[in-house]
């Protein structure tokens, strides 16, 4: 992708929300933007059923535990569970012409505390729990920026890789403590994201590719026992497993990587999580539901807003499962602000390198 089209990209980026299609994935940078995309999926709420192998599905209902804002041009994404039971998640808000961004910590009983507040320009979209204590957060804009467990910034690394600039969008870590991050670049015609590592070893100040040539890559997820990662490609809307070495390189071989899901109608694949046992979740945005997968990508299950009904917050971002109990939380964006709804999880969350 040359300098201009990066540019343009980024700027359909931050400009539209999620109305339809992918750019919806990333967020709005207006309160009119957002308040119009909310009123279209209103609109739209009743021509938008569930996929016909979903709505045949176990179907579990997810309901509103904490309002974060009823601010309709705010934006929830990236959440992840701690060793205490918090959920950690990025908040974005309009600041000027631009988005801003805080790392919020709600704990068991929903109240909301700030770890940090960025400056204006940094999206932060995806987060990732080193064992160490250590924050991982992605920014769209470009960089991959660490912090302390109190929400002090220690480091912030440009997010190039062989010259080719990256938008960073989610994040997991693999068995050795390498860090895997998707870049949402390109389109459904124009494969110019992937996955991208960091390696550990290097104390993540170098990034090298892992699976490039890939569609606006979006969620990332690995399985339980990291044999493979799930990644959401939102323009084609679909899930690809990519198998990983124990060195944590590319195991590419005979049909591998493969498609193993795909979706159809607009919402497409965004946040991604697994369970610990090895079940799928793949949020659908903008869509109010959660596809679950089991470990052989066939869907078993379909968490569905308590309110998809209305028409509004169907702009469901990404989820997070508890890593004690079998409790999911969903992040829901709408006309009527950012919410986060609480739903019964197949089993616990995957413990991941977090709790290895």
């Amino acid at each position: 992708m040359t300098d201009i089209s990066r540019r343009s990209a980024l700027k359909a980026f931050v400009g539209l929300t999620a109305g339809i299609g992918a750019m919806g994935l990333a967020g709005c940078s207006s309160s009119a933007a957002s308040s119009s995309a909310s009123a279209s999926q209103a609109a739209a709420a009743p021509s938008m059923p569930l996929p016909y192998d979903l709505a045949a599905a176990k179907r579990i209902v997810a309901e509103p535990w904490v309002t974060v804002s009823d601010v309709a041009a705010d934006f929830l994404e990236g959440p992840v569970c701690d060793k205490e039971g918090n959920l950690i998640l990025c908040y974005r808000f309009p600041a000027g012409k631009a988005m801003a961004s805080r790392i919020i910590k709600v704990n068991a009983k929903g109240e909301i505390s700030t770890l940090h507040e960025t400056e204006p320009g940094i999206m932060l979209n995806g987060l990732a729990l080193h064992k160490d204590g250590r924050i991982f957060a992605a920014n769209v804009m470009g960089s991959i920026l660490t912090f302390d467990a109190e929400g002090k910034q220690l480091t912030q690394l440009a997010a190039e890789c062989n010259g080719k600039k990256l938008m960073p969008n989610d994040m997991a870590f693999g068995a050795n403590g390498d860090l895997y991050v998707t870049s949402f670049s390109g389109n459904a015609l124009t494969p110019a994201g992937g996955v991208y590592r960091l390696p550990a070893a290097d104390n993540y100040t170098t990034i090298v590719p892992f699976q490039e040539n890939m569609c606006t890559g979006n969620g990332i997820a690995f399985a339980p026992d990291f044999s493979c990662i799930w990644v959401a490609e939102t323009a084609l809307n679909r899930i690809d497993r990519i198998r990983v070495n124990p060195d944590g390189t590319n195991k590419a071989s005979f049909l591998d990587p493969c498609v193993v899901y795909q979706g159809v109608g607009i919402a497409g694949p965004d946040g991604t999580r697994t369970d610990a046992k090895g079940n799928i979740y793949q949020v659908y945005n903008p869509g109010g539901y959660v596809a679950v997968l089991n470990n052989n990508a066939i869907p078993v299950a379909c968490v569905v807003l308590s309110d998809r009904d209305k028409g509004d917050g169907l702009t469901t971002t990404s989820l997070a499962i508890s890593n004690s109990e079998a409790t999911g939380y969903l992040l829901s964006c709408g006309s009527r602000g950012t919410v986060i709804y609480k739903f019964a999880a197949l089993d616990k969350g995957c413990p991941g390198f977090y709790l290895s």
